[in-house]
């Protein structure tokens, strides 16, 4: 047998890298993607898409994507999660272009805003449909910002949902119980940067960067195609127990939510330590194989990479990102308390058409945002064997007042945790109409 030339091999072997490509979308997403540049990240392409000019000037990254300009003359999306949908729609040309290419694509975004909360799940949508791995990465407002943002954040976050592969949510929240209390509030925003940074470079650098156990591609498809929301947990330790003190403040982050790991379907172990002497040891990674099958169970699919950074000298970082959250599994916690609105939305609401001041945009490939029917009862399965009891249902007065609410928006707690306790067969029978009327 020939043997083929070495460097043609390594070539061939730069040229089977996956292409994984961030966008940076809105504020808040292009502050990330800055943050990721700044601290090195390599191995993958950065895209800043914004509506607001002065964001994009002020990007580092090398593809900026102004969206938008013929609606909001570079000005930005004034917080109207609608007119940064619609501004992803007038431009969806660049935006196809620039993922085209991809194996994998991140999107991250601070969902309560205007352009982010409005274009991501447009440029999800895009990925999507184009069979790409698609990720987002996205922060969750604040507490004291449950008004418009956090209405804005459940609309952004119950379209994401149906068009990303996985969504890693970052609660803001969870910086309260990082940061000490006399932190800078301004250091409060930079911390939520760097997780998402540390995120979305514990998933790269197992790929891509030098280790004794590297991942590849393949097995990351497969973590991230268990459908459902992904949480992470990050540890770091020095000394002589680093290994344990790592990976149980990874177990134990905040960012974990309470949530345990054999609640997910997948999870991916980046353990990084130091070169020379400083290199991960066998009795350390027999500990991390030990304790974390002990966590997991056997039902739990895990990859685990290593990596060697040498300036992080004696200390071992354990980066943990779970997969495949059933996102209605579990009441009250994480994200799921969006799974309500995501609920309400299959189960009442259907797409609907741009309206308002704005020049008409047209696709073949999205329709955006929703409606209200006016009639709910005309949109139940006729065929279904409980459409009787769906139509009467609807007519009461206590679902009407929700049915004919003037957008997703507008819909309280209150009124979400009502749909909720419609049995799933109920919900299905309308669902089920909506899509015969829409075929």
């Amino acid at each position: 047998m020939p043997i083929r030339d070495s460097a043609i091999l390594i070539e061939e072997n730069k040229m089977a890298r996956p292409i994984i490509k961030v966008f940076g979308v809105g504020g808040a997403g292009c502050n990330a993607v800055n943050r990721m540049i700044e601290s090195n990240l390599q191995h993958v392409e950065f895209i800043a898409v914004n509506t607001d000019l002065q964001s994009l000037i002020h990007s580092h990254a090398p593809i900026k994507i102004q969206i938008g300009e013929r609606l909001t003359e570079g000005l930005g999306a004034g917080s109207d999660p609608k007119m940064g949908e619609r501004s992803a729609i007038e431009d969806m040309d660049k935006l196809r272009s620039a993922i085209e290419g991809a194996h994998m694509v991140f999107i991250t975004a601070g969902l309560g805003g205007g352009t982010g909360t409005g274009a991501a799940p447009v440029i999800a949508r895009l990925a999507s449909e184009m069979g790409i791995l698609t990720v987002a990465i996205v922060t969750q407002p604040f507490e004291f910002e449950k008004n418009v943002r956090f209405r804005n954040f459940v609309e952004g976050y119950s379209q994401l949902i149906d068009h990303v592969d996985s969504m890693i949510t970052i609660k803001n929240d969870k910086i309260f119980d990082i940061l000490p209390d006399d932190t800078p509030w301004r250091m409060a925003y930079e911390e939520i940067d760097t997780i998402l940074k540390n995120a979305l470079r514990g998933i790269v650098d197992i790929v891509f960067v030098t280790g004794s156990e590297n991942v590849d591609f393949a097995d990351m498809r497969t973590i991230f195609g268990f459908k459902g929301f992904a949480l992470m947990g990050l540890g770091e330790a020095s000394g002589t127990d680093r290994a344990r003190e790592a990976l149980t403040a990874a177990l134990q982050s905040p960012l974990l939510d309470n949530f345990s790991l054999m609640e997910s379907r997948g999870v991916i172990v980046n353990v990084t330590a130091g070169v020379g002497d400083q290199q991960l040891t066998v009795g350390e990674n027999r500990l991390l194989l030990q304790t974390l099958n002990n966590e997991l169970g056997e039902y739990v699919h895990m990859i685990k990479g290593t990596v060697e950074e040498a300036n992080i000298g004696d200390k071992l970082r354990v980066t943990l990102i779970a997969t495949g959250f059933d996102y209605g599994k579990i009441e009250g916690q994480g994200p799921l308390d969006m799974k309500r609105a995501k609920t309400m939305r299959d189960a009442y609401l259907e797409k609907r058409p741009i309206s308002g001041n704005v020049p008409e945009i047209t696709s073949d490939d999205l329709e955006p945002t929703i409606k209200v029917e006016s009639e709910p009862a005309e949109g139940v399965d006729k065929g279904h064997p409980c459409s009787g009891i769906v139509s009467r249902l609807l007519q009461t007065d206590e679902y009407k007042e929700i049915v004919h609410s003037p957008s997703a928006a507008a819909l309280n707690s209150d009124d979400l945790d009502r749909v909720r306790k419609i049995p799933a067969f109920l919900r299905k029978a309308v669902q089920t109409g909506h899509q015969d009327k829409n075929n």
